[in-house]
């Protein structure tokens, strides 16, 4: 796992926001926006990006689980 303040750009067919890790691969973000800075804790399961946490890294606040 990793943590990774990163930028939404887009937003996928079904809404979640697409945002691009360090690494170059893309990372669907859930109940994001494009313009939107979210520090996420991302696992890596059958190669595909888990979200496990999404917060605010300018409030740390939580927005999504």
């Amino acid at each position: 796992s990793f943590d990774e303040v990163l930028e939404v750009k887009d937003l996928s067919r079904g809404g979640a926001g697409v945002a691009r890790d360090s690494n170059g691969r893309v990372v669907f973000i859930p109940f994001t926006a494009p313009g939107d800075r979210v520090k996420v804790d991302v696992y890596l399961e059958e190669k595909l990006p888990y979200i496990s946490y999404l917060t605010d890294p300018t409030t740390g606040g939580v927005t999504a689980s």
